[in-house]
């Protein structure tokens, strides 16, 4: 990797950070901006401000009240990833965690990252941003309790997994006005909602929902564009287009299922800001490109136009002055955060940097034939990304990455271990659920960790020479759902 860390002392204006989240993101750009020789030279200020009582986000817990509730998680979530990929790439998991931790431990993991980089006492706890707009040249913040603050780079990590995302399916209004379905976002655990229940969307938290409500009725209709194949109690089926009275349900295939007693809606979550005024974010859908917009948009599936996924290409504020952490869909979150935090703080050093990005937001969009998946990342993608933005953040000007600091100031490499893990995960977590019930996890942990990512891919490889007897591939298997 090499360095290109500067022992120069870095000159340049104070400036403020103001950080919205302490959750992943969040807490991946505070780690940054102490790293930075900037913040160890008095320069920068950084503040994350968290409207909850703790940090991690989406990962600490709450009950299902309020609209819309604090946290979407549920009792059985476990992560879809194997943590040595997941975890931060300058932190890992303790040795002899569990492949596909519980969320109890994801929670202590943040904590743990927390308190090993000494982040805590840069962090607001139970502190909500009601309203962030431009005052003469900074950014103007008002806070819940009436108190004022300013600050002159704003970077938005407040996640995207809290305002539910409801289908326009016709009759899906009528249902939940009358009792008979929710949102998954107010899903805690599996219990009594009747014999006969549907379950719609095919991703992770649909196919977790579906597994814990089978435990407690008759059969679950699994619905969706990706569910898994039918099993007990499972029948899997497809979009549906339409919710009728009297529990009927019909499908686009032309097929119906009666009797459907509750329905759960793992429909996904809108981007949703509130703190952002329209001068700064539009909540409208943005006009076909080319050219660009000159304001921002927010759809609710993508804002547009921002370079990297991160920088709002506009005309009423500097491009560099405001960040979205976070937003790309389908990755491993916590690294590529990182990443993003290293692009953030370089362009706010180095404005020049985003000379020319206008030019490939452009390219992505002629690319990306539905302008609301501009967000979503397919196959290695991501990893492309990630090596991207540190070779933007290594040719600042001005460096912002010190001793300490991942890769050092230089361009980090995702490790082709990354990628192998990823391009396993399903397999990896269909076999760890089988260890797990069988009560083999300890003896296959003992000790590994110990000696860093060469345990763990040990493990994980034996792992795969048994899925390969067995005869298991990737593309068959549905994601190590609980049985």
């Amino acid at each position: 990797m090499g360095s290109t860390s500067s022992t120069t002392e870095p000159t340049g204006t104070p400036a403020e950070i103001a950080i919205i989240g302490g959750g992943a993101g969040g807490l991946a750009v505070l780690k940054a901006v102490l790293d930075s020789p900037q913040y160890k030279a008095g320069l920068w200020k950084p503040t994350i401000y968290e409207a909850r009582e703790d940090i991690a986000g989406t990962w600490l817990p709450a009950p299902p009240e309020g609209d819309p509730p604090l946290t979407p998680l549920y009792d059985s979530l476990t992560t879809n990833l194997p943590h040595p990929c997941m975890a931060y790439t300058s932190f890992p998991f303790k040795p002899e965690t569990p492949l596909y931790p519980v969320a109890a431990l994801v929670l202590q993991y943040f904590r743990d990252y927390a308190s090993h980089f000494a982040l805590t006492p840069h962090i607001r706890l139970g502190i909500r941003i009601e309203r962030a707009n431009r005052d003469a040249g900074r950014w103007r913040l008002s806070l819940a309790g009436g108190e004022t603050t300013h600050a002159d780079l704003l970077v938005v990590a407040n996640g995207h997994y809290t305002r539910p995302r409801y289908p326009d399916t016709p009759g899906i209004h009528e249902w939940v006005k009358a009792g008979r379905a929710m949102h998954s976002v107010y899903y805690r655990r599996p219990h009594a909602l009747g014999r006969k229940l549907l379950v719609v969307g095919g991703g992770p938290s649909g196919r977790d929902i579906a597994q814990d409500m089978r435990t407690v009725a008759d059969l679950v209709v699994h619905a969706g564009d990706e569910v898994p194949a039918s099993k007990e109690r499972i029948v899997g089926r497809g979009r549906v287009a339409a919710f009728e009275a009297d529990g009927v349900v019909r499908f686009q295939d032309g097929t119906v299922e009666r009797d459907i007693d509750y329905c759960i809606l793992a429909t996904g979550y809108e981007m949703w800001f509130p703190f952002l005024p329209e001068e700064v974010l539009s909540r409208s859908e943005p006009p076909p490109a080319p050219p660009l917009p000159t304001d921002l948009h927010n759809s609710t599936y993508h804002v547009f136009p921002l370079a990297r996924h991160v920088f709002p290409l506009q005309e009423r504020y500097p491009a560099n002055s405001l960040a979205f952490i976070g937003l790309p869909i389908r990755v491993i979150p916590l690294p590529l955060m990182e990443a993003q935090a290293r692009a953030v703080l370089a362009a706010f050093a180095d404005p020049k940097l985003l000379e020319g990005e206008g030019e490939k937001v452009l390219a992505r969009t002629a690319r990306v034939r539905d302008p609301h998946k501009y967000h979503v990342f397919e196959g290695h993608e991501q990893f492309n990304y990630r090596d991207e933005l540190y070779r933007l953040a290594a040719r600042a000007s001005t460096p912002v990455a010190g001793p300490g600091s991942i890769a050092d100031g230089a361009a980090y490499t995702v490790a082709d271990w990354e990628k192998e893990l990823y391009d396993n995960k399903n397999v990896l977590r269909t076999l760890w659920v089988g260890i797990e019930q069988r009560g083999e996890a300890e003896q296959w942990l003992k000790g590994v960790g110990e000696n860093g990512i060469d345990d763990w891919m040990a493990m994980t490889r034996k792992m795969l020479a048994l899925a390969k007897k067995q005869n298991m591939k990737e593309e068959d298997v549905d994601g190590g759902m609980k049985q």
